[in-house]
């Protein structure tokens, strides 16, 4: 067995930063969450063009890539390591995990109470949208902010056999001498950061409601004390699945996550008012393509309501701080795909799933 090397100083410097970050805003919540407020608004407001000039630039590259002569070219020698159900399965719960189960049910409710366009609230154009700026934000532009690290990454280690999956040895060929370098070792450490992070913001959002569905069933008051216990319970989850590595611990997590996500999603249709579901979704789904470019550049300059600084532009940042960590993973049980499967799998399995959640969050509405 290869023995796993670690960067001594990428690692060090990655962990006294964070447990010394961690540390100081847990001791100065009060100053710090303002001063974070300010920073995260500064930065979807005054680099919302940017996200969407760069979400949308992705995706036109990405599918002129995968239909170009460079699509065919096969990532590593072989067949492919996994099925491509199990291949999807991982890609797809890497990529959402608890935050879609969250936001599939109350993203529909702030869009109707809140809705963009300086539409009226709660009025039956509102209800129009709901779920179209869902299906738009967990659809194809955001898969294709992970699509694209991914592609650099697993071209870098399969076809120029570069030795490892660092996200500064995948972009040696742009960086050259600098890759090994303290250019190279600040790259990898800010993508630490990054992906620290983009958890920390899926934790935050799915521990709450997993938190409130257990105090419920078992009578418990919610509190930091049981959040606790479920980000314990979480961390256990992962680190088991990861020590039995990637056949027998990742792949089949991923599986059975799947299975019972589509079980619950069988059930909702059946039990729910299905033919609505089927309608809404149906009628949503024509608004999302028929607006796409207006919603893929909207930035609202003259109103200023703040919708898609709050909501898009958001999305696309979080996003884009875990496409890293998406392009590591994903490479790495890609062997034997093309670069055409790669990209289209990505945004067709991610889209897919993200879509069927949506649809079903109608059921329980």
């Amino acid at each position: 067995m290869k023995k796993v090397r670690i960067d001594p100083f990428i690692f060090w410097a990655s962990i006294v930063t964070i447990v010394a970050v961690t540390i100081l805003l847990v001791i100065n919540r009060s100053t710090a969450e303002p001063y974070l407020d300010n920073l995260m608004t500064g930065i979807t407001y005054k680099m919302d063009w940017a996200f969407q000039f760069l979400t949308i630039g992705l995706f036109v590259i990405l599918i002129w890539l995968a239909f170009s002569r460079y699509g065919s070219i096969k990532l590593g020698e072989g067949k492919p390591e996994f099925s491509t159900f199990s291949w999807g399965t991982m890609l797809f719960t890497a990529g959402m995990g608890t935050s879609i189960m969250y936001w599939s049910m109350m993203e529909p409710i702030f869009y109707f109470t809140g809705p963009p366009f300086g539409i009226e609230p709660e009025s039956a154009e509102a209800a129009e949208w709901a779920l179209t700026y869902g299906l738009f934000h967990w659809g194809i532009s955001a898969w294709s902010l992970y699509a694209f690290p991914t592609v650099v990454i697993a071209y870098s280690y399969f076809i120029k056999k570069r030795p490892s999956l660092k996200m500064s040895v995948a972009l040696s060929g742009a960086l050259g001498k600098y890759a090994d370098g303290w250019v190279g070792k600040f790259i990898d450490i800010l993508v630490i950061w990054s992906l620290v992070g983009g958890l920390g913001t899926s934790l935050g959002l799915g521990v709450p409601m997993v938190s409130a569905v257990v105090g419920s069933i078992f009578g418990i008051e919610q509190s930091i004390a049981l959040d606790a216990i479920i980000v314990i319970c979480i961390t256990i989850i992962y680190s088991a699945s990861a020590y039995l590595g990637l056949h027998k611990g990742i792949r089949r997590l991923s599986d059975i996550n799947v299975y019972m996500a589509l079980a619950l999603a069988i059930f909702v249709f059946i039990a729910g008012p299905t033919l609505f579901i089927l309608t809404y979704f149906t009628n949503s789904f024509g608004m999302m393509i028929q607006n796409f470019a207006m919603m893929s550049f909207s930035t609202d300059p003259i109103n200023q309501g703040g919708f898609p600084q709050g909501w898009t532009v958001f999305y696309w940042a979080w996003f884009a701080a875990t496409a890293p960590f998406m392009g590591l993973f994903v490479a790495r049980i890609s062997r034997g795909r093309t670069i055409r499967q790669l990209i289209t799998h990505m945004l067709l399995w991610g889209s897919i799933g993200g879509w069927i959640y949506f649809m079903d969050s109608v059921g329980t509405l």
